[in-house]
């Protein structure tokens, strides 16, 4: 299959990120259970309970009071 991610970030113009991209990676492709890979002959039960595809979101909370939010459309 095909993995893509598009990421949209929104900071001042001219500044910097206000945290380290770093904080992003738990937010790629994890818990995403679309994406295991299977042993051949081991049915894939999971993709076919959503034949249309699947859309989710998950916010993060930091102890500085951030809050990022992911969303995922997944065909």
């Amino acid at each position: 299959g095909k993995q893509m991610s598009e990421l949209v970030i929104t900071k001042p113009v001219g500044k910097p990120l206000p945290f380290s991209f770093d904080i992003l990676s738990s937010a790629f492709q994890y818990g995403n259970r679309c994406f295991t890979k299977y042993p051949e002959g081991m049915h894939d039960y999971f993709k076919q309970a959503f034949p249309e595809g699947m859309s989710y979101e998950r916010s993060f909370l930091f102890e500085d009071g951030g809050v990022a939010t992911a969303s995922w459309n997944i065909r």
